[in-house]
């Protein structure tokens, strides 16, 4: 989440900081990558002003706050309109969410069914299927929500979701380009930090299917 450093709140900010929140400091980076994806070209320069950017991830202790003032229902969670799915099979018409599943082997790059699966009963109270909760768990990131979710949070705690721009400037930290550091301080992580594998927890599967206790 992120508020805007424009003059008014200059003002208000003079002797005053947004609670666990850290000012990152505006300026001009090198945007996108010429190297990875298509959609990420062509890496251009752009400005930012100064923005206020909270410290930490919204957890599901913070989410479930808005959700018991609001009575909201995240787009996980509301029932499916069959005529948006045509081709979709009757069992998965269902509320739910895609949950990340460990491949047991090499993955086809361009086909996402190889490590997500849609699993219906999946949400936020339920992070990886009708199953699981989050009891024990309030202070992890919230899951499964979807963008329409997360501006109707932010508007609730009177902030805003950063830009592409602002959210890249902060990630970058500084450095031009991502690392290129695969094992960070012992652990495997992608340019992300996620963790491999460490939160799931497979079945048994046979070869060449995905690993996934949720079916």
């Amino acid at each position: 989440m992120t508020i805007r450093q424009t003059f008014g709140w200059n003002i208000q900010l003079r002797n005053a900081t947004p609670d666990n929140m850290v000012l990152i400091a505006g300026g001009t980076f090198r945007m996108g990558s010429d190297a990875h994806y298509p959609e990420e070209r062509t890496a251009h320069n752009v400005t930012v002003d100064s923005f206020w950017f909270d410290r930490h991830t919204v957890t599901n202790a913070d989410f479930a706050a808005f959700v018991a003032a609001t009575g909201y229902l995240t787009f996980a969670e509301r029932p499916l309109d069959a005529m948006l799915y045509p081709r979709a099979k009757p069992e998965l018409l269902r509320p739910g969410s895609a949950v990340f599943c460990m491949p047991r082997g090499p993955v086809r790059p361009r086909n996402m069914l190889d490590w997500w699966q849609y699993v219906p009963g999946a949400d936020w109270r339920h992070p990886e299927g009708p199953d699981s909760s989050i009891v024990g768990r309030e202070r992890e990131p919230v899951v499964h929500v979807a963008f329409e979710d997360a501006t109707a949070y932010a508007a609730w705690v009177g902030k805003d979701l950063p830009t592409e721009a602002e959210w890249e400037f902060a990630a970058r930290g500084g450095l031009d380009g991502w690392g290129d550091e695969f094992n960070w301080a012992g652990v495997r992580r992608t340019n992300g930090g996620c963790i491999f594998g460490d939160t799931l927890r497979p079945q048994d599967a046979t070869k060449g299917e995905t690993q996934c206790p949720f079916h």
